[in-house]
């Protein structure tokens, strides 16, 4: 018989973990959702905003015949073991934070700037230490936090609405277990997003507003420790490239991925060459379709001063401009000699995580990403040259070469390295299992992996012309 328990014990702001076990390893030892029994007593009390402290104890049930049985599988065991911490965290966050306690008739917040560079200054709001994101709190005599409308692992994103509860272009990020952090080091990574963020504010076009990337705001902070607890950020109205692609399989407009390279290969040169730049997790997620009259999953049309092509996506009654939009700073660092403001050092999973990917640069990640999401699509025949090139880009730079299909009077045509097989479409049998090999052949075989986006767009302005002439299509 083997038991586990975990110990939390708040203090301030700072949490413990003790981890105790009898006779087996930790990695034997079995989690399971089913068997936590969680014991909340000791003395709680509630604040007035909604958060309650308290000391948490998370007791293991004894081993059954089948968890021992997952236990002798290390990758089961593993995956139990990850299981009960989330349901130990999961159960500490609902404990600390509920619903229960009324809403303060005041704004919690209070508003303020920091210098964080020369001439560069930036907006805080400092909270109570005891601050817990919940709907119909008033942050600031401005805002209101609205309804959760997404989130990960490691954080929440809310709605901001003003005053009356009117809809603004305002979201809030929060950490979602901010007693985690002394080991997680969120707050850190969320300090240093801010941070990144404000600086990527700075890159304004002729019409002074931020193209190409996400807008930063003001950082909470907690007044007592300083401690970064959330962040303000621009809500991008429109959808992930990634799910354009993937959740209509017959969307197929070349054109749209070529305008979208160009216009991210852009912002990226820009931003590396003033601010010294680097995304660090860019793929077809992290890239948002931008339309500024647009709601936040169903896009509409727009309009503005900014230069682009014009697009009639799903939805749509007549084609609008189509701005793309670089998110999530999460991963993201500066060079240090072209930083406007220092950084604080990333923390130790952050730093892991750099190591695995570590010589492979923004434009490899995105086009590797692109070549699994669009490999076996079918596309109209007369845009065979755009298509052609797009194959071309990717394969010049991961060294992959994505197989695609073309439709037009004379039926259909493939196109690919190796003899068609069902696999090479994308409805076809076994295309799951070539778009892990495609990944792994890409990571494996590095080829360009640290093309500069400056070169990427010279390759496409350059190669244009060669992919017209010999494949003929559409005129522009």
């Amino acid at each position: 018989m083997s038991g586990y328990c975990l110990h939390a014990a708040q203090t301030g702001t700072t949490i413990s973990l003790h981890a105790h076990s009898r006779k087996q390893s930790f990695s034997q030892t079995a989690f399971r959702h089913q068997q936590i029994q969680t014991a909340t007593a000791l003395s709680r009390r509630t604040c007035k905003y909604g958060s309650k402290h308290g000391r948490l104890t998370i007791l293991a049930a004894s081993s059954t015949d089948e968890t021992v049985r997952r236990s002798n599988d290390p990758i089961r065991s593993a995956q139990d073991v990850a299981e009960g911490l989330q349901d130990f965290l999961d159960e500490a966050q609902r404990s600390l934070g509920t619903d229960e306690a009324p809403l303060p008739e005041h704004p919690i917040g209070e508003a303020g700037t920091i210098d964080v560079a020369e001439g560069l200054d930036a907006g805080v709001i400092r909270v109570p230490s005891d601050f817990f994101a919940r709907e119909g709190l008033k942050l600031t005599p401005e805002y209101t936090v609205g309804k959760e409308i997404g989130g990960g692992v490691q954080g929440r994103v809310l709605a901001l609405n003003g005053p009356d509860g009117e809809k603004t272009n305002k979201l809030l990020k929060v950490m979602k277990y901010k007693l985690a952090t002394p080991m997680t080091g969120l707050d850190v990574g969320l300090k240093r997003e801010w941070l990144i963020g404000q600086q990527l504010n700075t890159l304004t076009g002729k019409d002074g507003q931020l193209h190409g990337f996400m807008g930063t705001g003001a950082c909470l902070l907690d007044k007592e420790t300083d401690m970064p607890c959330g962040l303000i950020i621009e809500k991008v109205n429109g959808i992930p490239c990634e799910k354009r692609l993937t959740k209509d399989e017959s969307f197929a407009d070349v054109r749209y991925l070529l305008e979208m390279c160009k216009q991210v290969f852009g912002y990226l040169h820009e931003a590396w060459d003033k601010i010294g730049f680097t995304h660090g997790d860019l793929n077809c997620a992290n890239v948002m379709e931008h339309r500024g009259n647009a709601d936040l999953y169903l896009p509409a049309g727009f309009t503005n001063d900014h230069e682009t092509q014009m697009f009639k996506l799903p939805g749509d009654d007549e084609p609008e401009q189509l701005e793309f939009r670089i998110i999530d700073y999460g991963h993201a660092r500066l060079a240090k000699n072209k930083a406007l403001a220092k950084l604080p050092k990333a923390p130790g999973l952050e730093r892991s995580y750099r190591k695995w990917w570590e010589g492979k640069g923004d434009v490899w990640r995105l086009l590797q990403d692109m070549a699994v999401t669009i490999d076996g699509r079918t596309w109209p025949a007369e845009e065979e040259a755009h298509v052609r090139m797009l194959i071309g880009l990717i394969r010049k730079v991961t060294g992959v070469t994505i197989s695609a299909f073309f439709k037009g009077q004379m039926g259909y045509k493939y196109s690919g390295r190796e003899m068609e097989m069902p696999w090479h479409s994308r409805s076809g049998f076994g295309h799951n299992i070539r778009k892990y090999r495609m990944r792994i052949w890409a990571f494996s075989f590095k080829r360009n992996t640290q093309i500069k986006p400056i070169e990427a767009l010279q390759w496409m302005r350059g190669n244009e012309e060669y992919y017209k002439v010999k494949y003929g299509g559409s005129e522009d």
